[in-house]
């Protein structure tokens, strides 16, 4: 089982590498590259506030690496560690 915390902290160090730790290469590829772009874009205006884009870029990516680490989980079955029977019983 792949972990979704784990996925989504290599996508915010390297945008793509926790979709590529998961399995999906083409998201990967296609993660990176948008991250890429992105950045260039964000460095380009040169605002004051740079450092604050280039932390959505990687915020966006690892966002996405958990999302889907969460489907995958979702769609092959697996409960979350979250999901224990203590949740059922509050009502949640």
């Amino acid at each position: 089982m792949k972990r979704s915390t784990k996925a989504a902290t290599l996508s915010f160090v390297v945008p793509g590498a926790g979709l590529w730790y998961l399995g999906e290469s083409c998201q990967a590829i296609v993660n990176l590259i948008v991250a890429a772009v992105l950045s260039a874009i964000v460095t380009a205006t040169g605002h004051e506030y740079l450092h604050w884009g280039l932390l959505a870029v990687a915020a966006g990516s690892s966002g996405y690496a958990h999302a889907v680490a969460g489907a995958l989980q979702r769609r092959s079955g697996v409960k979350s560690v979250r999901g224990s029977s203590d949740s059922s019983k509050a009502g949640f």
